[in-house]
């Protein structure tokens, strides 16, 4: 199956939840089944295994599947277990595709990205404060949505662009709910799972756009938006990138240029400190605050 996302040409062995892509020649990663080597148990993180080498890393989770991500063009995935077809199209999309970007020179953050007129502004902060939350208010105000989950930042244009990533996003019952849509008309992310995946055909951004502004989220008594310096700044694209805890054995090359380019977003991009209540009723006020920084 051919698939496009992030501006790239996937080739799959796994049929994935995205929509058809090219059919032309040129590949740029492939999505293999394969069978791979046992991870080594001394480099574990929260059950995860993982082991850097000069070109690729390996991660694995016992009896459930294994990740080899080569020099950028090639996932390899083995599956565990007979029926893991469904459980594994969410890591390949997740933590593999934001290692091949990462290994394709771009910095990953796990966050939302929308755009606002030929700009990009994109959304992280730990899980839980509403990343996809607010991306979809954006969406209900006639936004289009450039990337939810994974989000990349391209440096080949001299300065931090945001790549289109996936067509889709991964949404709560309730944030559905609350937008006047039935959960029940979206199928979920996984069997099991109680978020759902919604379709962007009709309001996806699928042109890289200069990054204007990254807004961290955070839990607070009232809706605020607060310019950070650069210290705190490091602090928050680094915790946010995805791949983050996977640090240990990567090899020195790739550790220099993964804190060059979070220096340069630092530097050159606005990050404001976003806190706001767990409240729906001022999602509208927020999208309507985040949009005047930004026009």
């Amino acid at each position: 199956m051919r698939y496009t996302a992030f501006k790239l040409q996937l080739s799959s062995e796994i049929p994935l939840p995205l929509p058809s892509g090219s059919i032309d020649d040129l590949v740029d990663i492939r999505i293999n089944k394969a069978v791979l080597p046992q991870l080594p148990r001394n480099q574990t993180l929260y059950g995860t295994w993982f082991e850097h080498g000069t070109r690729e890393i390996l991660i694995g989770w016992e009896n459930y599947c294994y990740l080899r991500i080569h020099r950028g063009i090639a996932i390899d995935v083995q599956a565990e277990r007979d029926g893991n077809a469904d459980f594994i199209k969410d890591p390949i999309l997740g933590l593999a595709m934001a290692m091949a970007l990462q290994q394709r020179h771009h910095y990953v953050l796990h966050g939302s990205a929308v755009a606002i007129g030929d700009q990009a502004a994109l959304f992280i902060g730990d899980k839980g404060q509403g990343k996809s939350t607010v991306a979809a208010g954006f969406r209900s105000h006639g936004y289009s949505i450039m990337a939810d989950d994974v989000s990349a930042v391209d440096f080949s244009g001299g300065i931090p662009r945001v790549r289109p990533g996936f067509p889709k996003m991964k949404l709560w019952p309730e944030t559905l709910e609350q937008m006047g849509e039935d959960p029940s008309q979206y199928p979920a992310i996984m069997p099991g799972y109680d978020k759902k995946v919604c379709c962007l055909a009709s309001c996806f951004h699928n042109q890289l756009a200069p990054l204007a502004a990254i807004f961290v989220l955070a839990t607070g008594p009232r809706l605020s938006i607060t310019k950070i310096g650069f210290t705190e700044s490091i602090l928050a694209l680094n915790s946010n990138r995805m791949g983050s805890s996977f640090t240990k054995g990567m090899p020195r090359q790739l550790f220099s240029r993964i804190f060059d380019q979070c220096a340069i977003i630092a530097k050159t991009v606005p990050i404001y400190q976003l806190t706001r209540p767990r409240d729906f009723r001022l999602l509208s006020e927020t999208v309507k605050k985040i949009a005047a920084i930004l026009t």
